[in-house]
C-alpha cells in the first residue's frame, strides 16, 4: 500500500488530509479502517487504482487502465437524521451536477438512488453508511469517470472526457474540495428545507424523467410506472402505471420497461 502523496487543504472551517495511494483494495474499506482507529481522523482517502472497489448492493466499481478516475472516500458529518440516509446519497448526487456544471460546464443527471449519468450512461456512483449514527458520520464514497475511455466490459459506463489526458489527479482532489465545501454549507441548512431544496433539484434533474421503468418488490412482483419525483427521505414515489397512486420505493434496482 503505498501513498503517492499527502497533501493538507482547509475547506471551510474544516482541515482535511488527502492521501492518494497508487492501488488499492478499496477507498471505503481502508477509511473505515481509519476511523475504527481514529474517530477523529480527517483523512480523505483517494487511489488511482482499485481492486476490489464497492458499489450498490455488494457490486464491484471497476478501475480504468487508463485516464483518470476519482476514486475517494471520506468520513463527513451528514446533515440529516438515520432514516434519511439515502438523501445523503442524494444530496452528494445533487452536489456533483452542480460542481461539473458550474466549473467546468458540463451537464449532467441523477439516476435514482445513488448514480451520475452523462448522455445516457454513467460517469459516477456515491456510496454512504452511517458509521456513528449518534454523532450522524457517515462514510461516503465516490467513484467518478473523469477522462478516458471505459474497456468494453463496461458499455454503460462513460467518461466526463473521452481523452485521457483532459483531467489529472490534482483535478480531482480540487474538485473534492468543492465538494467539501458544498456539503458543509448546504448542512447548515434546516434539515427540512434542506429536504425539499433536493426533491426540486432530482426532478429538475432526473436522467429517467417521464420514461416507464420498473423494480422488484419481492415475492416475484414488479411495479411498472414514471418515477419522476422523491419524498422528504430520499424515496423514490414511483406513480404506478393506469393509476395516481404513489408508491415509495426505499431501495432496489430500477431499470427501464423492458431492458
Amino acid at each position: 500500500m503505498s501513498i503517492c502523496f499527502s497533501q493538507p487543504k482547509i475547506v471551510g472551517s474544516h482541515q482535511f488530509l488527502f492521501e492518494l495511494h497508487d492501488s488499492l483494495e478499496s477507498t471505503q474499506t481502508l477509511r473505515k479502517k481509519i476511523h475504527k482507529e481514529d474517530p477523529h481522523s480527517n483523512v480523505v482517502v483517494m487511489a488511482k487504482h482499485q481492486s476490489k472497489g464497492q458499489g450498490q448492493r455488494g457490486r464491484v466499481w471497476e478501475s480504468y487502465s487508463e485516464g483518470i478516475q476519482l476514486l475517494c472516500s471520506c468520513v463527513i458529518a451528514s446533515p440529516f437524521s438515520t432514516q434519511r440516509l439515502p438523501m445523503s446519497n442524494l444530496l452528494a448526487a445533487c452536489i456533483w451536477v452542480e460542481i461539473v456544471r458550474d466549473h467546468l460546464g458540463v451537464q449532467t443527471l441523477i439516476k435514482w438512488p445513488n448514480d451520475l449519468m452523462l448522455g445516457g450512461k454513467k460517469w459516477g456512483g456515491l456510496l454512504s453508511e452511517f458509521l456513528d449514527a449518534s454523532q450522524n458520520m457517515i462514510l461516503l464514497g465516490m467513484g467518478l469517470n473523469l477522462s478516458g475511455t471505459p474497456a468494453p466490459s463496461l458499455p454503460d459506463a462513460t467518461s466526463l472526457w473521452s481523452e485521457p489526458s483532459k483531467a489529472s489527479h490534482q483535478m480531482g482532489i480540487d474538485m473534492v474540495c468543492h465538494f467539501l465545501d458544498a456539503w458543509q454549507n448546504k448542512s447548515m441548512m434546516d434539515e427540512s428545507e434542506l429536504c425539499r431544496q433536493i426533491q426540486d433539484f432530482f426532478s429538475a434533474n432526473n436522467a429517467w424523467s417521464n420514461q416507464t421503468i420498473e423494480t422488484d418488490i419481492g415475492d416475484g412482483q414488479v411495479i411498472v410506472g414514471l418515477g419522476n419525483t422523491i419524498d422528504d427521505t430520499g424515496a423514490l414515489l414511483l406513480q404506478k402505471k393506469g393509476t395516481s397512486n404513489l408508491i415509495p420505493i426505499i431501495s432496489g434496482r430500477i431499470r427501464k420497461k423492458g431492458i
